[in-house]
């Protein structure tokens, strides 16, 4: 994944998850629905994708070195 992400959350899903894209694009509404009824606001829309590969290898390196805690 690139460090910024420019598509949606389905086209995402489908091109780095392998998630069908119809069946991402009728998934995701289906979430936000099922979250407003417990009181939840979602908006997969608004969500700014970013690869989290850097952070991740930063966290590895902070452990081997001790000096993060391992969950």
């Amino acid at each position: 994944m690139p460090s910024r992400y420019s598509g949606g959350e389905a086209e995402c899903l489908h091109e780095f998850e392998g998630v069908p894209l119809e069946q991402a694009r009728c998934t995701i509404p289906a979430i936000e629905r099922a979250a407003a009824d417990d009181g939840i606001e979602l908006s997969f829309e608004s969500l700014q994708l970013v690869n989290t590969t850097p952070g991740h290898r930063v966290v590895q390196y902070a452990q081997a070195q001790g000096g993060a805690e391992k969950h």
